[in-house]
């Protein structure tokens, strides 16, 4: 990246910083600030979008306006570590990977997990097949109609397979877990 697009990162940075302490209670300011930051570095830094809640226009506009909040909080974020990172278009990845080992949760879709196993040059084909097939198990559970009873019972083969796992490949499958309700 060269040098004047680093210095429009940190302007962005700097823009959403500013928005957010000023007009986190504005759902149209906020709205803005998103939509001109998220589309503009949605498709140059690697999972950026991983985990932003949802905006809909059926949504009431409290919903939305909470939506929208937390979303810009992400960016700030992101941006954050991108900007940290030397501009490393996959940060991301191993930010979600790091902070696992500080405790917090890895909001991470399926979908992203499933990229993040697949990318993994350490993992040989057998193991990503076997990774996948788990991660389907866990989102075939996640979308299932079924009580949580049945739905932990469904998913202790997994807890006990990923016990056997590495600390990454276990904290992406607890994040994953813990999407079940």
């Amino acid at each position: 990246m060269d040098y004047e697009n680093e210095k429009d990162v940190e302007k962005d940075l700097e823009f959403l910083k500013e928005t957010y302490k000023k007009y986190s209670y504005d759902a149209d300011i906020m709205e803005e600030a998103f939509n001109s930051t998220f589309f503009k570095y949605v498709d140059k830094i690697k999972f950026f979008a991983g985990g932003m809640d949802v905006i809909s226009v059926f949504d009431n506009k409290v919903n939305m306006a909470e939506a929208v909040r937390n979303n810009v909080a992400l960016i700030i974020k992101r941006l954050e570590i991108y900007i940290n990172s030397g501009f490393d278009e996959n940060c991301l990845q191993e930010f979600y990977l790091r902070e696992g080992f500080k405790g917090e949760t890895i909001n991470i879709t399926f979908g992203e997990a499933r990229k993040i196993f697949y990318e993994n040059q350490e993992l040989s084909v057998s193991d990503r097949n076997e990774i996948e097939q788990m991660v389907d198990l866990v989102e075939e559970v996640y979308s299932s109609v079924d009580t949580k009873k049945n739905k932990w019972h469904r998913l202790r083969p997994v807890i006990m397979w990923v016990s056997g796992k590495d600390v990454e490949t276990g904290l992406l499958f607890l994040s994953l877990i813990q999407k079940i309700n």
